[in-house]
């Protein structure tokens, strides 16, 4: 391995902003991985593990200690193995869709397909496996297309699209422990929800997941994939690293009395800070619960953001804004 020193972490993250980390490295294979870790151990090193960059942002003093690119990719058919399929295309097609896309005017039900178990890796690309496993005929993960990042970043998050849980395909995850033993995990004790899982809390790497996917329709499923990518490229703007803030309780929504739990939604119809620039930041036009790096921003630009969206929703509505991104601090 090379471990490089002061390396801008900025070209890492999906919102193309943060400072650099005092070490770096790219692991490929577990065991890169864990002599990376054994490494920063032996040197009394802080570390942590990025996958896609996306869903983070990342200081302007940037990270004191090692940063870990996690490339370890692949995947396999464990069981209910299929052959390869002919679908109309290898990717998605872009097609013009007229008018707003519901999304739940495009889901299907495929409860009822045989089912297959896949253990993936969790420096993956979501998108690339998605495509890949539907040129095998299997489907299921293609309800997360567009959604940037890793397999290991999707299951750290918990990430969403509509009602579908990433956590609803897993069978288990297979994990580092603090003192480098490999475990797995069963899915009911990951402490799966909303944006949540129990690796946001230990100290746990996720090194792999077992998913239960299907045998499923992939023309099908690139049918929705076509017409689901043109609204998401319309809709959620770049460079940034995804909503900010979560959607609000239900709880919380009847407090306030507005028809939809969208954090974007306060955001725009009642604070009024759709648009709102602080430096190089800017609150999307497009979509107010996501806010853009709209040329040279500062970490410290996103967080001045941040906290007036908090400091007004606490003043005006009384209620305390909860982030979905993490932050990175030195």
């Amino acid at each position: 391995m090379e471990i490089k020193q002061n390396v801008l972490l900025a070209n890492f993250t999906t919102f193309r902003i943060g400072g650099p980390a005092d070490y770096f490295v790219e692991v490929l294979s577990q065991d890169e991985l864990i002599e990376a870790i054994t490494w920063a151990k032996e040197n009394s090193q802080k570390y942590i593990v990025l996958g896609g960059g996306s869903n983070i942002l990342v200081s302007d003093e940037g990270f004191r200690g090692l940063v870990i690119l996690n490339n370890i990719s692949g995947y396999e058919v464990l069981e209910g193995r299929t052959k390869s399929v002919d679908s109309e295309k290898s990717e998605a097609r872009f097609t013009q869709v007229n008018g707003n896309v519901n999304l739940k005017d495009l889901v299907y039900d495929e409860s009822s397909l045989p089912r297959v178990s896949v253990k993936i890796q969790s420096g993956s690309d979501l998108g690339v496996v998605i495509n890949e496993l539907l040129g095998k005929g299997i489907t299921g993960l293609h309800w997360f297309v567009g959604i940037p990042g890793t397999i290991g970043g999707a299951v750290f998050n918990n990430i969403h699209c509509g009602d579908f849980l990433f956590s609803q395909f897993i069978e288990s995850v297979e994990v580092l422990d603090e003192n480098l033993n490999k475990v797995i995990i069963p899915a009911d004790e990951c402490d799966f929800g909303y944006d949540q899982s129990r690796f946001q809390k230990s100290k746990e790497i996720i090194l792999s997941v077992n998913f239960k996917l299907y045998k499923g329709d992939v023309n099908k499923a690139r049918e929705f994939m076509q017409k689901w990518m043109v609204y998401r490229v319309g809709r959620y703007p770049l460079p940034s690293a995804g909503c900010v803030f979560k959607n609000i309780d239900k709880e919380t929504q009847q407090k306030l009395g507005i028809p939809t739990p969208s954090m974007g939604y306060v955001i725009d119809k009642m604070l009024g800070l759709k648009g709102k620039k602080i430096g190089g930041a800017k609150i999307s036009e497009k979509h107010s619960a996501f806010i853009v790096n709209d040329g040279g921003a500062k970490a410290q630009d996103v967080m001045n953001l941040i906290n007036l969206v908090k400091s007004e929703a606490r003043k005006r509505y009384n209620f305390e804004p909860e982030l979905e991104i993490f932050i990175v601090s030195e």
